[in-house]
């Protein structure tokens, strides 16, 4: 039963029978008598493709089973589509579910008596695609996968300290758009495995340097002659510095920013603490005066307060700060040695009587 060449079904069908004014559109065609070799094969093409056996005998009933669970299939492929943004390999989705969209809008005999010519087709689209694919999105080896994009993105800044293609070939792997297929998940995690026992060696490697760094400055500080005068808060609010600074960098995971770190440290910090040890010795050695100390008269007064202001507090700087006067880029002999080791005297001793400290 037809009406507008839709399929009239049950209520549908019943309420254009007692509405006569719609019998005008309604067609009555002849049921299609179905062999049983039409019935037989669309029961074996249906459970080779779903996997299961159908449960109805008839025809009818059978070919409108295998449309219900064409849209189930589909509704299990299509959102897996929508996620290509961060599976690129689904676009070979749109051709399955393209060709199961347009087997659902068939009649139901159509399965019966046209569907034996595309069964090869839709057998491959299963076994080739639909049957992988499933398998690879509700299994072990989506999470290979998401580790691996993920450990890529996380560690993209310590690849450039790494020898070997391991990198590239799981770069490779990740886009071969029939990576859901086979072996090649178990391949990218033993790569990704080799290459995370590589990152942790780099990472504490470039870690147990940074704290030889950081102790030997801190060794430096306490080692100095003045440190001991101040009292024990100073000193600790100093060593603190050091404790902070240890603390983040075992938690840091980039061997660039390891570097950038511990050389800011010692080029600045370092050199913040030593101005902040000496503005606290002079402050304590003010402090400490007797309080029957004589203040200068008038007049020598203000030639001590002149002194004071002319007297510069001690600067501390990097050697990198130091700028060396010198015309070559490359040293060709020992009169080049000689005259470069004598320019860097000079910046040093410059820099030296102006009454700054050169951190070297």
């Amino acid at each position: 039963a037809r009406s507008d060449s839709n399929i009239l079904e049950d209520k549908a069908l019943e309420k254009a029978l007692r509405n006569t004014g719609s019998h005008n559109n309604t067609i009555l065609d002849p049921q299609i008598n179905f062999t049983a070799s039409q019935v037989r094969s669309l029961k074996e093409f249906y459970e080779d493709f779903f996997d299961t056996p159908p449960k109805a005998n008839e025809a009818r009933p059978l070919g409108k089973e295998t449309i219900a669970a064409l849209q189930t299939k589909l509704q299990e492929i299509e959102p897996l589509a929508s996620l290509v943004t961060h599976y690129p390999f689904l676009t070979i989705l749109a051709e399955p579910i393209t060709r199961l969209q347009e087997l659902t809008k068939q009649e139901y005999s159509f399965f019966l008596t046209d569907l034996q010519p595309i069964e090869d087709d839709l057998m491959d689209l299963k076994e080739n695609i639909l049957d992988p694919v499933l398998k690879f999105m509700s299994g072990s080896q989506k999470g290979i996968y998401d580790n691996s994009k993920q450990f890529l993105s996380e560690q993209n800044a310590n690849f450039s300290d790494l020898t070997g293609d391991e990198v590239q070939q799981v770069k490779d792997i990740l886009a071969d758009p029939e990576c859901f297929k086979g072996n090649k998940m178990q391949k990218i995690k033993g790569l990704v495995d080799s290459l995370k026992e590589q990152v942790a060696s780099l990472l504490e490697k470039e870690k147990q340097q940074a704290l030889t760094i950081l102790h030997g400055l801190r060794d430096e500080l306490t080692g100095m002659t003045d440190f001991s005068l101040l009292d024990e808060s100073r000193q600790s609010e100093l060593l603190n510095a050091f404790a902070d600074f240890e603390q983040k960098l075992d938690s840091q995971k980039i061997i660039a920013v390891i570097q950038q770190s511990i050389g800011n440290f010692k080029e600045n910090n370092f050199l913040q603490l030593l101005s902040k040890k000496d503005r606290w010795l002079a402050e304590k050695a003010e402090n400490d005066k007797p309080d029957d100390y004589e203040k200068p008269k008038d007049d020598e007064n203000k030639k001590s307060s002149k002194s004071k202001t002319n007297e510069k507090k001690p600067e501390y700087i990097s050697k990198n700060r130091i700028s060396i006067n010198f015309n070559k880029s490359i040293l060709e002999n020992e009169t080049d040695v000689d005259a470069y080791v004598e320019a860097i005297q000079e910046a040093y001793l410059a820099a030296v009587k102006q009454g700054k400290r050169v951190q070297i």
